[in-house]
């Protein structure tokens, strides 16, 4: 089993995302309302955006996707920046409307081009992934460059993340890269947080020190982040820069798990088949490795767990436990687990 958690301790990697408009920014916690109906028919860009991004979150009104995307395009044909960010990110994650590389690169270049930091850094994703556009890291950077110049942090993130790795740099900067991203954690970026406790647990452009990875994971993981709330608890498990608390560990692998993370599938099992913080159960393990697989999570083949060692109505509730656990997943995305997706 040892050579499981050094697996773990390094395939969880550094991460960024696309940008949506900050709440501060999008009022995102205003409902639907009549009188913004009214002033949005009668032609204010603000309000037009505002009734798009109630239909589009179901905000005091059915969600529907369609009358989503109307007002978006009414708010960005008048001028929205806002609008045409979320136009863009609809297109790219495919939410609502057919996945359109070149439809969501129109819309970012659109806003990117009046300056929107959040427009480019997700034109600047586009470059980066190659996405409707062949790969351009260096024309990623510029435009991550002009955005953290703004204060926006997911693109102070963005280039730490760029700084760390050598893309469009020329070469790696950790340093330069470990200041950009406690720049970003600070002021509780939680995806800077999760790469600066990377920095941290690996030595890359600061000491190592894993009591500090320990304690941005910690603070990632507060706010949600799932690959956080993974590494944390493997950090728990094995007692690297906390002390051992197998309780913990099977609690941040379990709020993982729920927000569909792989790894922590992995996790679980591991914890159920090894009786460590719970009563050993081959038949629980065996669900989450089933889950593991069916995500091809590579982790999941070194645990062995052969089915002829378990009874009949084990692997049966197990069958049962793992489809209904897919059930009531069924309409959720796998957090953080890949280059669009979203934290909450």
């Amino acid at each position: 089993m040892r050579c499981l958690f050094c697996a773990f301790l390094v395939a969880i990697n550094i991460s960024v995302s696309l940008a949506q408009v900050p709440s501060a920014l999008n009022s995102s916690n205003i409902p639907y309302s009549q009188r913004m109906f009214d002033r949005a028919q009668s032609g204010s860009p603000r309000d037009e955006f505002l009734l798009g991004h109630a239909y589009a979150s179901g905000s005091g009104v059915r969600q529907d996707h369609e009358q989503a995307l109307y007002w978006y395009r009414r708010s960005a044909s008048h001028g929205d920046d806002s609008a045409s960010n979320e136009l863009g990110r609809m297109y790219a994650e495919g939410n609502g409307v057919p996945r359109d590389y070149q439809q969501a690169l129109l819309w970012f270049r659109r806003a990117a081009s009046d300056g929107s930091p959040v427009a480019q850094t997700n034109l600047g994703m586009m470059y980066f992934f190659g996405l409707g556009t062949a790969p351009d890291s260096e024309g990623a950077l510029q435009l991550w460059k002009k955005a953290a110049d703004k204060g926006f942090l997911r693109a102070q993130s963005n280039l730490g993340f760029a700084y760390l790795e050598g893309a469009g740099t020329g070469k790696p900067d950790p340093a330069l890269a470990a200041k950009l991203l406690r720049k970003a954690a600070k002021r509780g970026f939680a995806e800077a947080q999760f790469n600066l406790a990377y920095c941290f647990e690996t030595g890359k452009g600061v000491r190592l020190n894993l009591r500090d990875a320990a304690k941005w994971y910690g603070e990632s993981a507060a706010r949600g982040y799932v690959s956080a709330q993974v590494k944390l608890g493997f950090l728990y498990l094995r007692g690297r820069g906390v002390p051992q608390n197998l309780n913990e560990a099977l609690r941040l692998l379990t709020l993982a798990a729920d927000g569909g993370n792989s790894k922590a599938f992995v996790g679980l099992a591991y914890l159920y088949h090894a009786g460590l913080g719970v009563k050993r159960d081959d038949g629980v393990a065996y669900s989450w490795l089933q889950l593991a697989k069916a995500q091809g999570e590579p982790g999941a083949d070194e645990i062995q767990i052969p089915p002829e060692k378990l009874t009949p109505s084990q692997i049966t509730e197990a069958r049962l436990r793992a489809e209904s656990w897919k059930a009531s997943h069924a309409n959720a995305s796998v957090a953080n687990g890949g280059s669009f997706a979203l934290p909450q």
